[in-house]
C-alpha cells in the first residue's frame, strides 16, 4: 500500500491556549524558525506504518535511540560534541552558503512560500533516502 506523505495537521484548539496569551512579531520569526527547521528533519515528513521513525529503533555510536531521534537530535548533537570547529564555525556561516541563500531567496519571490517549503522538504527526503 503506498502511504504517500500528507501534511495533515490538527486544528488548533485555542481553548488550551492561556486566555491572556498574545503573539507578537518575535514570537512569530520563532515559530518560522521552528517550522523552517522542521522542515529540513526528515522524518517529519515520514510514513504512517512506522509512526515517523518513532517505532523503529537503531544502535548510533553504541546508543539504543529511535530512527526519529537519531535524525532529530543524535547525529547534531555528535557533530557538536565532536567536531565544534565545524558545528560553529563551517558550514554555519553565512558566506559558506550565500549562493544557495540567493538562490532560496530569488525562489521565494518567484514561487512563494508555500512552494518553497515544498522544495526544502523535496530536497531533506532525497537527502535522507
Amino acid at each position: 500500500k503506498d502511504e504517500g506523505r500528507t501534511i495533515d495537521f490538527p486544528d488548533i484548539d485555542y481553548n488550551k491556549v492561556h486566555p491572556g496569551l498574545k503573539f507578537n512579531d518575535a514570537d512569530a520569526v520563532k515559530m518560522l524558525i521552528n517550522l523552517l527547521g522542521d522542515l529540513h528533519q526528515p522524518l517529519h515528513v515520514g510514513y504512517a506504518s512506522d509512526d515517523n521513525g518513532h517505532s523503529v529503533k537503531v544502535k548510533f555510536r553504541g546508543h539504543e535511540m529511535t530512527l526519529y531521534d537519531l535524525w532529530d537530535k543524535g547525529i547534531s548533537e555528535t557533530v557538536r560534541k565532536d567536531q565544534a570547529g565545524f558545528w560553529y564555525g563551517g558550514w554555519t556561516h553565512v558566506r559558506a552558503i550565500s549562493a544557495e541563500f540567493e538562490a532560496d531567496k530569488a525562489f521565494w519571490k518567484k514561487e512563494g512560500s508555500f512552494k518553497s517549503f515544498e522544495k526544502w522538504m523535496d530536497e531533506t527526503i532525497k537527502f535522507a533516502c
